[in-house]
């Protein structure tokens, strides 16, 4: 072990005690809820808390960030649930994990059916957990029950749909898991006079008693806690079922063991079952044998419905709608209207006024409304992040969503200098040209590093060509990169850029930059492309896309990897360099869409390339569109070289110009490096990205972005070359709108400033 492995684990030890102390001091306040999660997607999740501890049901894509935007902390989840071995239900605990890793937790295992055993074995290339975090899979039987104290789980194996095929693969997918669910029982109220008459001392023998525990006094004699405690109260139960078609339905209503706690009637201090929360689509929950099997539950157990759905996404990740909203009103030639479900945009309009259009009037007020749980109605139809209070009062708490207008908006105009400056920029960009069909297009769905944030997902760029035909290419593919194609194109719109997907390049094997890569190729797969997809890969990934078609699906047929290690140049000189075979093979089977493509290494970690992409547009007034996109790396002199007279830079800048420090040792970029880097290529533009979670609205300017510097927010939308312009332009209103923010990081300079003084004045 390295001497920095060996510190993290040691910090990551000291984590864990105060982690545990402050669970165990949790224990006495015997606090537990539910509460419904949604990844901004059709898998909704789980989060169960009991007593200090939190244990999720299902994760896909795109959960943490959903959480983190709504303020619901996954940081002591160390269990996770699998109802089925189903992409969408899994996919997420990779971030998950490298996040749980990231606050300092020291272990995480998934529970779920066969095959799940390779699950984090895939991820060896390119997910390391030497600093602490164990992570560890549990294959679930019809014998398995987990039990930590504060909470138990028994696994009910159902026998899924299998009618497609018997195979050893379709049958690992198809089984089915419904958890059998219980918190502790709660030890009745200490007697006072009962424990003084077996003198038990006032002191933490009586928290203990109280707790549950048997203790010894200082003169031998044991104290039973139901010598000095009342009866004690059963924890509550609850039972959790996937059933995702109703090809399933025979499989749950069948069940000897659900139909066993179906039909058992609280007795001998056991408890009847108290809940039961259906992960299910409407066909299943409308379906009579469903419903019929529903009404042979006690009539005071609740049935909690949570239906498969893509409306939650606005939701779920309001933050990125709000600001999406507010840069709209600056510019909507950069910033589209995101996609909304009918059923919102419904909402939207029965609240707004009649002078402002309802696609444009978004902005949500979210509520809590708490009720008493026993007084609602046995069947709840539950909508994301509504929460399920079990203890110490039974309550519901309903989120109650609003759609009003946009105040963050408002805020923004009442700033003093807005309308001057809002007037100043219409009056800059109001004779500038239209842009025309044959320009490139640079969709930024992704432009946050390492972890996603509520404003800011990981790296993912889309390139939309028009001309000679349609076509897209990925530029790296974050985690929910898929969801955020969605939530900008809608799902039509979705399914028409996976149609035209020709390429994806990776570049390098860090998670943050293809952890989505998997959901993209499955979803492409289903619009039956004509063509094979073009996969630029580094070395190791492939391991992964292997464990999935092994496990899950085969997806191998639909793609063609390209290892980008055999397509880098070699010896970089003045000259231009000699066309690599593979090169050649490459652009030829994408029917003429490139010209060329360079690939260099550069200083980030093992086999991180950057890359130049001649584009072919073959227009009268553009034949070709030359693209260097840098991926995460430090400045490149060979990057420089064969990116020349580029006409677009794509360049990472992950700490801004006081960083340079922390740039150096995380092998990354500060915003004036990059600025430069645009600077020695001779870059007709450069565009900034993969900004650090320091810096959530904006980077921090300084008189180095000039006019032929941008910067991207994620869902901005940019035609080259004509769209170019508008960038530099708008940087002064946009300090005026996120005043506050760059503030808030000027202050956060002068501190760091004033450390380093007084550091240097102590070594003095």
């Amino acid at each position: 072990m390295n001497e920095m492995s060996f510190i993290s684990k040691v910090k990551n030890k000291a984590f864990f005690d105060k982690f545990q102390a402050r669970r165990a001091k949790s224990t006495l306040m015997n606090k537990a809820d539910i509460h419904v999660l949604s990844n901004g997607g059709s898998s909704p999740s789980l989060l169960v808390s009991s007593e200090g501890s939190a244990y999720l049901f299902n994760c896909g894509e795109g959960l943490q960030r959903s959480c983190y935007a709504n303020r619901i902390k996954l940081n002591n989840i160390e269990h996770l649930f699998v109802t089925r071995l189903h992409w969408p239900k899994v996919s997420g605990a990779y971030g998950l994990s490298l996040t749980l890793q990231d606050v300092g937790l020291p272990r995480f295992t998934i529970h779920s059916t066969e095959g799940i055993s390779n699950f984090f074995k895939s991820t060896e290339s390119f997910m390391n957990f030497s600093t602490g975090l164990d992570c560890k899979t549990n294959v679930c039987d019809a014998t398995t029950e987990f039990n930590d104290s504060r909470f138990r789980v028994k696994s009910i194996v159902l026998d899924g749909n299998d009618h497609e095929t018997s195979r050893k693969k379709a049958k690992m997918m198809t089984t089915l898991l419904a958890f059998h669910c219980s918190l502790p029982d709660l030890p009745g109220s200490l007697d006072p006079q009962r424990c003084r008459e077996l003198n038990v001392p006032v002191g933490p023998k009586l928290a203990l008693l109280k707790s549950g525990l048997d203790v010894t006094l200082d003169n031998g004699t044991v104290v039973k806690s139901s010598d000095v405690c009342g009866e004690k109260t059963c924890g509550p139960n609850f039972i959790v079922i996937d059933c995702p078609s109703q090809q399933d339905i025979q499989s749950v209503v069948q069940s000897q063991e659900l139909n066993r706690l179906q039909k058992f009637r609280s007795q001998n201090g056991e408890r009847q079952i108290d809940l039961v929360i259906h992960f299910s689509p409407e066909e299943v929950i409308k379906d009579t044998r469903y419903k019929q099997w529903i009404d042979e539950f006690p009539q005071q157990c609740k049935q909690i419905m949570l239906v498969y759905s893509e409306d939650c996404a606005p939701a779920s990740f309001i933050d990125s709608y709000r600001l999406q909203y507010l840069l709209r009103q600056i510019e909507p030639q950069l910033f589209p209207t995101l996609y909304m479900p009918k059923n919102l945009l419904e909402m939207i309009e029965a609240s707004s006024s009649t002078s402002s259009p309802p696609q444009e009037n978004f902005q949500d007020e979210s509520k809590n409304e708490s009720q008493n749980l026993e007084d609602q109605d046995r069947i709840l139809l539950a909508s994301t992040f509504d929460r399920f209070v079990l203890r110490p009062y039974k309550t519901y708490e309903r989120n109650a969503l609003e759609m009003q207008v946009d105040e963050v908006y408002i805020n923004a105009k009442l700033e003093p200098d807005y309308e001057e400056a809002y007037t100043n920029y219409r009056s800059a960009v109001a004779d500038l040209p239209v842009p025309q069909a044959h320009e490139p297009e640079i969709v930024f769905l992704g432009t946050g590093s390492a972890l996603p944030s509520k404003l800011r997902n990981t790296s993912c760029i889309l390139v939309n060509l028009n001309l000679p035909e349609r076509a897209t290419i990925i530029l790296d593919c974050g985690e929910d990169s898929y969801g955020q194609i969605v939530r900008h194109y809608g799902p039509d719109g979705a399914r028409e850029i996976l149609e035209n997907l020709k390429m994806i390049y990776v570049s390098h094997h860090h998670a943050d930059h293809h952890i989505g890569l998997i959901e993209i190729i499955r979803q492409r797969k289903q619009t039956r492309p004509k063509n094979k997809l073009q996969i630029l890969l580094p070395p190791g990934i492939d391991a992964h896309l292997n464990y999935y078609n092994d496990t899950f699906e085969d997806l191998s047929s639909t793609y063609t990897i390209t290892n980008t290690k055999d397509l880098k140049i070699r010896s970089i000189t003045n000259d231009t360099p000699c066309s690599n075979p593979l090169v050649v093979d490459l652009c030829r089977s994408l029917d003429g869409l490139l010209k060329n493509i360079s690939l260099v290494g550069v200083e980030h970690c093992a086999n991180a390339c950057a890359v130049v992409l001649d584009i072919n547009v073959d227009h009268p007034n553009m034949k070709t569109f030359r693209l260097a996109y840098s991926g995460d790396a430090r400045p490149s002199q060979d990057f420089a070289k064969i990116g020349d007279k580029c006409d677009l830079l794509i360049h990472e800048a992950t700490f801004d110009h006081k960083e340079t420090i922390a740039a150096i040792e995380k092998k990354h970029s500060t915003t004036s490096e990059a600025i430069e880097q645009g600077k020695r290529m001779r870059s007709k533009f450069t565009i900034l990205t993969h900004f650090s979670q320091k810096y959530p609205k904006i980077p921090y300017f300084t008189e180095e972005f000039d006019e032929t510097i941008g910067f991207a927010f994620d869902n901005m939308a940019v035609r080259c070359p004509t769209d170019l312009v508008r960038l530099p332009l708008v940087k002064d209103l946009l300090k005026v709108v996120f005043a506050k923010s760059l503030s808030e990081i000027d202050a956060r300079h002068h501190k760091v400033e004033y450390k380093r003084k007084i550091l240097s004045m102590q070594g003095d």
